[in-house]
Formats: structure tokens, C-alpha cells, sequence
């Protein structure tokens, strides 16, 4: 569970959208607290605190967007899907299921590949006669 969090390449369940979704809930509440309280103060927010949540707020940003990219091909689409709204406030993103299409694909798809290879490598296994390994491949 979270291999290259920050990657946009990949695919997430729903276990792990929700675990990073909670993250950024714990990082961002305190803040909005605080944004809430000083906002009724006279003075209001502390630059140097505003500062602070603003330079880490891009790397979590970064995390939410590529954790909803990778829930995203999960359910099969692209990752342009989570900018549209309510699309990735849980409703789907969170509570849907993978596509089972999508999951058939990639397994017909290895299966594909496991049989070329199987058959490549009994065409480089057979006793060539006159010709190299490399034109017996090319040309049979």
C-alpha cells in the first residue's frame, strides 16, 4: 500500500483513496480551524502561518490529485475524470467498485503475453537447420 504515492501511473483500491483522503483531512483540518478562529480575532491569520500552509499545501495537493488519478483508472477511466464535480468528493471515486471490464482486459491482456513468450521461446529452443537463431525467428 502506498507504492509512489506521488506517481500519477498506477492503479489505487478503495482502501487506499480513503487512507489518503483521511490524511489530508488530518493536515488540512488544523488549519481550518485556525483559519476559522482568527478569522473573528481582530488582527486576523499570521503571515507566517498562512506561508507555512500554503508551501505545504502544493505537496499534498500533489498527493490528493495523484491517489484520485490512480482511483480513477482503477474504475477505468481517465485521470482527468476527479476535476469533475462530485465526481471525486466520494461519490464515486470512494464508494464505487472497480470495473470488472477493465480488470478482464488486463488479465486476457498478461495472458496474451504469457502465450507469445511461450511460443517465442520454444521457436528459440528448436535446432535451427542452416539458418541463425535470429532469421529462424524472422522468417518462420
Amino acid at each position: 500500500m502506498f507504492k509512489a504515492p506521488f506517481s500519477f501511473n498506477g492503479r489505487i483500491r478503495r482502501l487506499e483513496y480513503g487512507l489518503s483522503y483521511l490524511i489530508y483531512l488530518v493536515f488540512a483540518l488544523p488549519f481550518n480551524v485556525y483559519l476559522r478562529m482568527s478569522e473573528n480575532s481582530y488582527e486576523g491569520p499570521s503571515g507566517t502561518v498562512l506561508a507555512i500552509f500554503f508551501i505545504l499545501l502544493i505537496p499534498f495537493l500533489w498527493f490528493m490529485l495523484a491517489q484520485g488519478a490512480k482511483r480513477c483508472h482503477d474504475r477505468g477511466n481517465s485521470g482527468w475524470f476527479q476535476l469533475i464535480p462530485f465526481y471525486a468528493c466520494g461519490c464515486c471515486l470512494q464508494t464505487a467498485r472497480t470495473d470488472p471490464m477493465n480488470t478482464d482486459r488486463i488479465l486476457k491482456a498478461r495472458e496474451i503475453t504469457i502465450r507469445l513468450m511461450k511460443s517465442v521461446k520454444k521457436k528459440l529452443n528448436k535446432k535451427p537447420c542452416r539458418r541463425t537463431r535470429l532469421s529462424f525467428l524472422l522468417f518462420s
